[in-house]
C-alpha cells in the first residue's frame, strides 16, 4: 500500500506554535514566576543603624601612582603602592583614614535567580591621583551591559567627572560632573542638579566604600552606617549603606569561606523596593568580593569574585 506522505505533513502554523510554547517554557523558568515571588523582593530581616557617618574629608596627602605588581601573592609591593590617608580616629581634624585599593581586573562568576551566567569582569584602575573603572556583564536576552567611570582623587575621595552606560542595544547615557559650575548634567533628561561633596556614581561609590573600610576597618562595625549622596542616571539620591559586621561567605566554586564585610543598601524612599548587598574582603584589599541586587519583581542578580588580577 501507498502512502502519500503530503496528508501527514506538519502544518506549520502548528510548528511556529511549538516554538512559541517553547520560547515561553524559557522565559518562564528564566523569570522565576516574577509575579508569584513578590513578597519576597523586600529583606527579611530589619536593618539595626546605630550610627550615621556624613561625608567628611579625608587627610590631605600626596597619592601617586602605584607601580605594578610582579605576582598576586607579593604583600609587600602590595603594601608599598597603596596610600592611605588621615589617622586611626575617623572624624578626627586632620580628616578620615581612606586607602585606595591597587589597581586589579577583577572576574565575577554571574547568577540570575541563582542560574548560572556568564563571567562579568569589573576593571579598576588606580592612577594615584584619579581612577578609572569599567564594568562589563552579559544580561540574558538583553545583550551586553557597560558602565564606565572616571575621574579624580580629591579631598573627600573619589571624584567622578564622567560616567556612562551602555545596556545591549540601547543609546549610551551618561552624567557630567561640571565641579567648576559646581552642577551635575544629565543626558537622559537634559537636566541639571547641584554637586554636593563627595558625590559617587552608582559604582565609583563601592569603590569609594572599599577605600574609606580600607583605611580603618574597625571603624565600620555592626551597625555603622555611611550616606553618601549619588548621582543616578536622571537624578541626585542619597544613599545609606549600614554595615551588618563580618559574615563568612561561601565561595561558589568550592567550600571555601572567606571572610568580608557585609553592607545593605537602606531603601532611598518609601517606594524602593530594589535591595543592594555588598560584600568587601580584606584578602582582596577590600574590593568588593560579592554584589547582590534584588529587583522589586524579586528577580536576583549576583555577582561573586572568583579571579583578581593584579595590574
Amino acid at each position: 500500500m501507498i502512502i502519500d506522505s503530503r496528508s501527514y505533513r506538519f502544518p506549520r502554523r502548528y510548528l511556529w506554535l511549538a516554538i512559541g510554547f517553547s520560547l515561553f517554557i524559557h522565559l518562564f523558568v528564566f523569570f522565576q514566576l516574577d509575579w508569584t515571588i513578590n513578597l519576597d523582593a523586600t529583606p527579611s530581616q530589619s536593618v539595626v543603624m546605630t550610627k550615621l557617618i556624613n561625608i567628611e574629608e579625608i587627610k590631605q596627602s600626596k597619592q601617586s601612582k602605584q607601580p605594578k605588581q610582579s605576582t598576586q601573592s607579593d604583600s609587600s609591593l602590595i603594601n608599598d603602592s597603596t596610600t592611605k590617608l588621615g589617622n586611626a580616629e575617623q572624624g578626627a581634624d586632620q580628616g578620615q583614614d581612606f586607602r585606595l585599593p591597587p589597581s586589579a581586573l577583577l572576574s565575577y562568576a554571574s547568577f540570575v535567580n541563582g542560574n548560572p551566567n556568564q563571567i562579568a569582569q569589573i576593571n579598576w584602575l588606580n592612577l594615584g591621583d584619579a581612577y578609572q573603572i569599567k564594568v562589563t556583564l552579559t544580561v540574558p536576552f538583553l545583550g551586553d551591559y557597560i558602565f564606565s567611570s572616571s575621574g579624580k582623587v580629591d579631598r573627600y575621595g573619589l571624584a567622578p567627572d564622567f560616567y556612562e552606560e551602555i545596556r545591549g542595544s540601547k543609546g549610551a547615557r551618561n552624567i557630567e560632573f561640571a565641579r567648576q559650575a559646581n552642577s551635575i548634567k544629565y543626558s537622559v533628561n537634559g537636566q541639571a542638579s547641584d554637586l554636593p561633596k563627595g558625590t559617587q556614581d552608582r559604582f565609583s561609590v563601592l569603590f569609594q566604600l572599599a577605600s574609606l573600610v580600607g583605611g580603618n576597618p574597625q571603624i565600620d562595625g555592626s551597625g555603622i552606617a555611611r550616606e553618601i549622596p549619588i548621582a543616578e542616571i536622571d537624578k541626585l539620591s542619597q544613599w545609606i549603606f549600614v554595615s551588618q559586621g563580618d559574615e563568612e561567605v561561601s565561595d561558589p566554586a568550592d567550600a571555601k569561606k572567606i571572610k568580608a564585610r557585609y553592607f545593605v543598601r537602606l531603601p532611598r524612599d518609601e517606594g524602593d523596593k530594589r535591595k543592594l548587598e555588598v560584600w568587601l574582603a580584606e584578602e582582596h584589599h577590600w574590593l568588593p568580593l560579592k554584589i547582590v541586587q534584588t529587583e522589586p519583581n524579586g528577580r536576583v542578580f549576583e555577582l561573586f569574585l572568583i579571579k583578581r588580577q593584579d595590574t
